[in-house]
């Protein structure tokens, strides 16, 4: 796409969205870290992507994997500033990054790679920005039922007598339902929205499962992992589809030497979780059989389609 202005290359872009100030509660600096936090982020996700595809290679070709696939982030103090346009101080923005820490949105980890190493790294967590965002949208959508024409005190689900509410305004929101019994309205959040207890994922759960099947130890904190997992929970999958993706590869892949290191979040839950979902006798399975994977027969299974 064309661009009636040609930026310079020499200088990056900072934007924030409405919710960001909401969330750093007004801190200006704050939200702007949160918004360059993110931008990396998303750069570390490709390149980890692209350097695990890189590390299956290598294992399949009987090498070790040197690919980092970490999403970590270094920046010094110094770099920061110059980020932000130098318009905080040092004491400014160790003060917002630690309204961040304090959310839980960033924490600072220490290099996995090596113990000497006393850089303190920066690890985004996207998955504590997106539940948060849930829970804010409910938030609104129970305000705007509060807030309705005719109405000054009311609760979801209560009852609206027909005429003394705008019901279009009333419906305007995400998740409402309605129902017309004793010539009154009643209209509310669906169960799936008013029941906290519901929307919460089973990070844990799921992972506690899948190193019960495979007696592996992931962890259900790793941020990668957390996305995965929240990234298929909001296209609609239940606890039950994680665990019936968990045994279909189990089944497939458990006793496979080849395969079986493939048994890991960043496989099972990735795009192609559907897939593995509806898995069935295939060309996999055929492979596997006719022990052709390792063989070069990569006309029956390529790597990228691993994940």
């Amino acid at each position: 796409m064309e661009k009636c202005i040609n930026h310079p290359n020499d200088r990056g872009i900072i934007i924030i969205r409405p919710w960001q100030m909401e969330f750093c509660e007004g801190d200006k600096c704050a939200a702007e870290l949160l918004s360059l936090f993110e931008y990396w982020h998303n750069i570390k996700i490709r390149t980890v992507e692209q350097n695990k595809e890189e590390n299956d290679r290598r294992i399949q070709s009987g090498l070790k994997p040197i690919y980092s696939e970490s999403t970590l982030q270094w920046h010094s103090r110094d770099q920061l500033i110059d980020q932000l346009f130098n318009r905080y101080t040092h004491k400014t923005i160790k003060k917002s990054i630690d309204l961040l820490k304090s959310k839980k949105c960033l924490s600072q980890e220490s290099n996995p790679n090596n113990s000497f190493d006393k850089t303190k790294f920066f690890q985004f967590h996207p998955e504590i920005i997106n539940e948060w965002l849930i829970h804010r949208s409910q938030k609104k959508c129970s305000e705007n039922l509060h807030n309705q024409e005719g109405k000054t005190t009311s609760s979801i689900g209560e009852n609206y007598p027909i005429g003394r509410v705008n019901l279009p305004n009333l419906l305007n929101t995400q998740n409402t339902y309605l129902r017309i019994q004793d010539n009154k309205y009643n209209v509310g959040l669906c169960k799936n929205e008013t029941n906290e207890k519901k929307n919460k994922i089973p990070y844990e759960e799921i992972i506690d499962y899948l190193n019960k099947k495979t007696n592996q130890n992931y962890r259900y904190t790793t941020p990668k992992t957390k996305e995965l997992i929240f990234s298929r929970w909001k296209e609609g999958f239940t606890k039950k589809d994680f665990y019936q993706v968990i045994d279909n590869m189990c089944n497939k892949w458990i006793n496979d030497s080849k395969m079986k290191p493939y048994l890991r979040p960043h496989t099972l839950f990735s795009t192609k979780f559907e897939s593995y979902l509806n898995q069935s006798d295939d060309k996999l399975d055929m492979a596997l059989r006719n022990n052709e994977i390792g063989k070069g027969t990569y006309s029956v299974l390529k790597m990228g389609d691993l994940e």
